[in-house]
């Protein structure tokens, strides 16, 4: 769990939300502490990603604060708006996928920004780039994307200069699933990215990295990167 800016990103971090809530209690002011998302799966049969966004979202909405939910698929969007619902009746819900209209997507953006009460906006990637949506300080990344550039767009819908509250990017990622090797070649292709900016790595090189090579090189970068430079 880490802070950049004022931004704090983690995985799996309900206890290091709630730990900086504790050293920082100006930012806290009714705290419950966090249920584990493992207990939360076993209690209920949701499924993991769903129990993840719900042991998360209570303390935000507690705090009358604004939350952006990130997924793939627009069945991932219903599912999840759903379940929120459930959990949350009288929270505002507002979903948002590919088959809002130009005219519609700017409403829906004016209706969440406005709303003085704590509010959740779960979307597919209509949202991630090309607008600001300072309004809320919390971004849910239901999942996980091979390319980390997507990610961080996301992100900085409301990472802006002008965000005047702390920032958590959650990132969702199960274990012992696909989802983890994902997670990796994301994290390697960051780091070759890194590397390439820095001229460490030359450009007829980076077309070889094969997938496996990649993870290799996350794994072992300083011995790797020695074999692969490109002057």
């Amino acid at each position: 769990f880490s802070r950049s800016r004022n931004a704090c990103s983690g995985l799996y971090h309900s206890d290091d939300l709630t730990n900086f809530y504790q050293k920082n209690p100006e930012e806290e002011t009714s705290l419950e502490k966090f249920t584990r998302y493992d207990e939360i799966h076993s209690a209920y049969e949701l499924p993991t990603m769903i129990s993840a966004i719900l042991s998360y979202i209570h303390i935000p909405i507690r705090r009358k604060e604004k939350v952006i939910i990130f997924v793939d698929y627009q069945q991932s969007v219903v599912q999840i708006a759903s379940h929120i619902k459930k959990a949350h009746p009288y929270v505002r819900i507002f979903q948002a996928d590919s088959n809002l209209s130009s005219s519609k997507r700017s409403h829906l953006l004016a209706v969440f920004e406005s709303t003085m009460d704590a509010a959740v906006l779960v979307t597919t990637h209509i949202f991630a780039q090309g607008v600001n949506i300072e309004c809320a300080n919390h971004v849910i990344l239901g999942d996980v994307w091979w390319n980390p550039v997507r990610a961080d767009q996301s992100e900085s819908r409301i990472m802006r200069p002008t965000q005047k509250k702390s920032v958590f990017i959650v990132k969702i990622i199960i274990r012992d699933t696909v989802e983890e090797l994902l997670w990796t070649v994301s994290q390697c292709k960051r780091l070759i990215n890194q590397q390439f900016m820095k001229g460490v790595i030359s450009p007829a090189l980076i077309a070889k990295i094969t997938v496996m090579n990649a993870i290799d090189i996350y794994h072992d970068n300083i011995a790797l990167l020695d074999e692969v430079r490109g002057t």
